[in-house]
């Protein structure tokens, strides 16, 4: 008792949302986390990025609230095997960029927000258009310096070549445009940072204000961005380390814990924004000097976004609800996932017997783009099936995969 944490509630893991149709409460009532966040001072006003600093003050609050009435019991899940998958709906036939939900996934409270932000694009509101003045001046200040050696020139063209041929950006030359800019046109400076598995990684520094000629400061795009992303996508980033540890600190000293991670390769560059809004988010190509300017305008989320964040959690989070309904069907009941392989190996694994009655434990998590899953199997093929419900819900959230045959 002396060691018990005065309030335990912190690493209380997520509960997954029970299947839309199976839902009694008021629409507004139960989706209330799927909102945009509101100031609790000013309920019918927009939240922006200035007024960041009072909504994280209030969410603190309002999640200290919440701990306190949180009942704790284990972080571990423990397998009971009666969730049976309904009848899927039909899937968009098409839809923008690669992140779009269908099977199970359309089952859960978020699919129609998820669906809007797969054939509209996310919401997009960057706040006043700029002026011509405030455009010419931040293209003639260009990229970061960080962006501008010959090393990170040679990179990020590779890059971009890539990202184009994706349909994920596009480039356009200055002099095409500057007569009649779009009017959603911003200029944010890029920056090329080192990076742990390949030289740079871009990041678009959309925080930065720009010190006009006259004298006046343009507000940032992140400054001006009213936030529109549901307000509890993110709720659940800031705990998902502790309850790991806790999980581990929890186990059995003799217990055997497997562990595994799967990234989402590319996380934002998965959703677009809105038809046009792209504009939003252009900055000046790095080249050598005496090249025509161009500009790059991506049509995908952007690392440096204030709402890529939410966004893409509210994709990622539900997909962790859904894999956790994937696991709780009956152990063995789930096709073999081609990526399979790659979760059972070492000598652990080949310890475990092939088939064996007994308790299950396991535990989902997500970190933005990392889905982690721990188990504590008593053989193979439970550690198998909790593995083929994190790989598959993964085509059910951001891939464009076929989920029959895994491709």
């Amino acid at each position: 008792a002396p060691y018990a944490p005065l309030v335990a509630a912190p690493f209380a893991p997520p509960v997954a949302a029970p299947l839309a149709s199976s839902v009694d409460a008021p629409p507004q009532e139960y989706h209330g986390g799927l909102q945009q966040p509101r100031l609790g001072t000013a309920p019918d006003l927009p939240v922006t990025g200035s007024h960041t600093k009072y909504l994280r003050r209030q969410n603190k609050r309002e999640r200290q609230q919440k701990q306190l009435t949180q009942e704790f019991n284990d972080v571990w899940r423990n397998h009971r095997g009666h969730f049976s998958i309904p009848t899927p709906k039909q899937a968009p036939s098409s839809f923008r960029n690669s992140m779009c939900p269908s099977g199970l996934a359309l089952e859960h409270p978020a699919a129609a927000t998820l669906l809007q932000y797969a054939t509209s694009g996310c919401p997009t509101r960057t706040g006043q258009n700029w002026t011509k003045e405030m455009i010419e001046e931040a293209i003639e200040r260009g990229p970061h310096v960080s962006a501008t050696s010959a090393e990170a020139i040679e990179y990020f063209k590779s890059e971009i070549d890539q990202k184009v041929a994706a349909g994920q950006a596009k480039v356009v030359d200055w002099d095409d445009i500057k007569d009649n800019p779009p009017p959603e046109l911003k200029i944010s400076p890029l920056a090329l940072v080192p990076h742990k598995s390949r030289k740079f990684r871009a990041i678009l520094d959309l925080s930065f204000r720009l010190r006009l000629k006259s004298g006046e400061v343009a507000p940032s795009v992140n400054e001006t961005s009213e936030k529109t992303a549901p307000k509890a996508a993110c709720e659940q980033l800031g705990h998902v380390l502790n309850r790991i540890i806790y999980a581990f600190a929890e186990a059995a000293d003799d217990a055997k814990i497997f562990m595994a991670k799967f990234d989402i390769k590319d996380g934002f560059w998965r959703l677009d924004c809105q038809e046009s809004e792209e504009w939003n988010f252009a900055y000046v190509m790095p080249q050598e000097e005496g090249q025509p300017t161009r500009l790059v305008v991506p049509t995908s989320l952007q690392m440096g976004w204030i709402e890529s964040p939410p966004f893409f959690c509210a994709a990622s989070e539900t997909g962790r609800d859904v894999a956790e309904d994937y696991v709780e069907t009956n152990i063995g009941s789930q096709p073999e996932h081609k990526f399979e392989q790659y979760t059972a190996g070492g000598k652990d694994y080949e310890k475990l017997p092939p088939k064996k009655e007994g308790d299950l434990k396991y535990l989902l998590e997500v970190y933005v783009d990392d889905f982690i899953s721990l188990a504590i199997p008593t053989s193979q093929e439970q550690l198998d099936h909790v593995a083929r419900g994190a790989l598959v819900v993964l085509h059910f959230t951001h891939t464009y995969h076929d989920t029959q045959t895994n491709r």
